[in-house]
């Protein structure tokens, strides 16, 4: 009986195997015969619209790729954007000064050889130096360097570079940096950086043109005579008394010098102004005089103080009160009194 149920169980068991390996089979053919749903076309549309939407998303970049863009913008930003004011101005500054050395390098080889001044004119000999027109006739056209004859040839090309090379101010030592050009002489004569002198008697001042101003204001204040472009500076002389002076009068925000001179009754007098650039406009005083018996007037340029003063008391531009005016003056024994008035007009 034992041994019979013992068959029994295990018929039993592989009965069983036998069954479940029935139903993963049947399953499988289940599986691969059943038909796949296919999506509707609202679904189909749906998932064309995600499919193109994650194609338009950007891809989200790692946190160090995100800092370099960042960093490749700004320097991006950097080069578009202008240099502060106050950096410009340092740039600019240094860039002068290496101009300014730059400048006297090239001059130096732009220089005539037997003079030394910048060449104008310039000639050169058979060897190639140059020599400007006055050493080569100085020198009996013969080359101050190598000793052979000069040529009339005018280099040309040399001669255009030469005239539009700038020059550094011959008053760069005391503060200018203005840069001119070879044939401009006007800077120079008119730079507020030249220097000039104190005309006061007994005052031995002597200094730049810019500062001059701030000296009489400091020293001779007492001396000043202010004027404005609409008022009259009255003045007086006598004609029984020989004299010799000067006036300071400040007008227009310039220094006018007026050289007075009185000699056997005659009365001679010229002005000279101070002007710290090349002049824009000129000037002219108007002396006016006033009697019962006699009405005169008469108006005399302003010149530079680039004149000889000096010469000017003899030329024709400065005033001279007329003979017979001045001898109906004797009767006035207190002296006369005139008025002057400074007029300014466009170049």
């Amino acid at each position: 009986i034992r041994d019979f149920l013992l068959v029994k169980v295990c018929c039993e068991d592989k009965e069983e195997e036998q069954n479940m390996s029935y139903g993963k089979v049947k399953n499988k053919l289940k599986d691969k015969t059943t038909p796949i749903n296919k999506p509707t076309s609202a679904e189909s549309e749906q998932n064309m619209v995600e499919k193109v939407k994650d194609e338009t998303t950007p891809t989200s970049k790692p946190a160090s790729a995100v800092n370099e863009q960042n960093v490749l913008a700004e320097k991006v930003k950097d080069k578009n954007t202008p240099i502060s004011k106050a950096s410009s101005a340092v740039n600019i500054e240094y860039s002068c000064t290496e101009l300014f050395e730059a400048l006297k390098y090239i001059h130096s080889a732009a220089e005539c050889y037997s003079c030394h001044k910048p060449l104008r004119s310039a000639r050169v000999c058979l060897n190639g130096h140059g020599v400007c027109l006055a050493c080569k006739t100085r020198s009996n056209r013969m080359c101050p360097i190598c000793k052979v004859s000069v040529t009339d040839v005018k280099p040309v090309m040399l001669d255009q570079i030469i005239k539009r090379l700038p020059r550094i101010c011959k008053f760069f030592q005391k503060g200018c940096e203005s840069l001119v050009l070879v044939n401009d002489n006007d800077h120079e004569t008119f730079c507020r950086y030249r220097q000039t002198e104190c005309r006061i008697p007994q005052c031995g001042w002597r200094g730049v043109a810019g500062k001059l101003l701030q000296h009489l204001e400091s020293v001779h204040a007492k001396d000043l005579v202010r004027s404005t472009s609409e008022s009259k500076i009255l003045m007086s002389f006598n004609t029984k008394m020989n004299r010799e002076g000067l006036c300071v009068i400040i007008a227009y925000n310039n220094i006018f010098w007026q050289h007075v001179r009185v000699r056997a009754g005659r009365l001679v007098q010229f002005y000279q102004y101070v002007p710290l650039e090349k002049p824009k406009e000129k000037f002219a005083v108007m002396v006016t005089f006033h009697t019962p018996e006699t009405n005169y007037s008469s108006t005399t340029p302003v010149h530079s103080d680039a004149f000889d003063f000096y010469s000017l008391f003899k030329d024709k531009e400065s005033f001279h009160l007329p003979k017979k005016i001045a001898l109906s003056f004797n009767q006035f024994h207190s002296g006369v009194h005139y008025s002057t008035e400074i007029i300014k007009k466009p170049l």
